[in-house]
């Protein structure tokens, strides 16, 4: 496999998952404008697609996602812990995909969750240890960081 591609394309995906989440938020905290659902939407379309769920439970459901997808989408943005955010990643958005199966089985399709779960669950697999930033992406012996050296025994 060329370790280059295989680089481009993961962290291509990393960044892609982290944009993905980081922009849902902005769009439910008003920060995308009239682009945005706003706050009140999200929590009526969380309710909706966990209809299930008492109506208490909605909120703190609302908080919890957002408060995941945030913190998922900065450590994947900044290369930290990637593989244990890829993991979390995955488990999130497969939790949304099969809430919103549970009401409309025809959306999570349509707008390609499972696609961007077991795209995080690939993530994760490829990502070595020495590639994410838990490590400080230090320099190795040879001068080179790490990722390029991982890079180069086709670690990713």
């Amino acid at each position: 496999m060329n370790p280059k591609l295989q680089s481009f394309a993961l962290t291509g995906l990393r960044l892609a998952l982290a944009t993905a989440f980081l922009s849902a938020v902005a769009g439910r905290l008003g920060l995308w404008g009239k682009y945005g659902s706003g706050w009140v939407k999200f929590v009526a379309y969380v309710g909706s697609v966990n209809w299930y769920l008492p109506a208490r439970m909605v909120l703190p459901v609302a908080i919890t996602a957002t408060i995941l997808e945030t913190a998922f989408g900065l450590a994947l943005l900044a290369g930290f812990q990637i593989r244990n955010a890829a993991l979390g990643s995955a488990g999130l958005l497969t939790l949304f995909g099969l809430a919103m199966f549970s009401g409309d089985p025809k959306s999570p399709f349509d707008y390609s969750v499972f696609t961007a779960a077991f795209g995080a669950f690939t993530l994760a697999a490829f990502t070595t240890h020495r590639l994410s930033r838990q490590d400080g992406n230090h320099q190795t012996g040879t001068g080179r960081s790490t990722a390029a050296a991982a890079a180069r025994r086709s670690d990713y």
